[in-house]
């Protein structure tokens, strides 16, 4: 499946809490995805009945080692979905947030997937860092045969779950390239080899 929206969701390393301020009460979850428009809230069942689509609420997203108290976010709900034995609410930011979005992807806290045609078949483009909590966005596309190359140039961190998910895609016969610096010396200490697609 090609990436149709307009902005790259990334997917936090680490759970990063956020509390929720709707119509005077509060309700603590946590951060699914984010983008510079918009994030994927997965907040609990208790007292989150009956969220309305279209309501502005109010957040404090609180990130790890950050000395400030926390990071103000408003938005609007755009959609209510469940989510694992949780509620997920869709917001769209009512200002962009791409400090925030630079922040956790320089700091190697997200990453995320895009997957992108090209003449040699479809592409994906792994950005910021490849780890566990990329599993599910990465492992379907390459289980559905729906790429055949992954291209490493933008990812920027890699730990011994993203070898992992290397190794099985490589199992799937998708051809890896692109990767650079530290992410290059580990590939090649895990003998993961870098083919070179005539093009991508």
């Amino acid at each position: 499946m090609l990436e149709r929206r307009l902005q790259i969701r990334y997917i936090p390393r680490q759970t990063i809490s956020v509390a929720v301020k709707l119509k005077g009460a509060e309700l603590v979850g946590h951060l699914a995805d984010i983008s510079q428009t918009g994030c994927l809230l997965v907040l609990p069942l208790e007292g989150s009945e009956g969220l309305p689509a279209g309501a502005v609420l109010e957040a404090t997203m609180s990130l790890e080692g950050c000395a400030e108290d926390g990071i103000a976010l408003a938005g609007r709900i755009t959609h209510v979905s469940p989510v694992r034995c949780s509620r997920g609410a869709g917001v769209r930011f009512q200002e962009p947030q791409s400090a925030v979005v630079e922040r956790l992807v320089k700091g190697g806290e997200a990453g995320a997937v895009v997957i992108r045609q090209a003449s040699g078949g479809n592409v994906l483009n792994v950005v910021g860092h490849l780890g566990f909590h990329m599993n599910r966005s990465f492992l379907h596309p390459i289980r559905n045969k729906s790429v055949n190359i992954i291209d490493l140039g933008r990812c920027d961190g890699i730990d011994s779950a993203g070898l992992g998910l290397l190794r099985i895609a490589m199992d799937h016969r998708v051809k890896v390239f692109g990767a650079r610096g530290r992410v290059k010396d580990l590939l090649q200490i895990a003998q993961i080899p870098q083919g070179i697609p005539t093009s991508a």
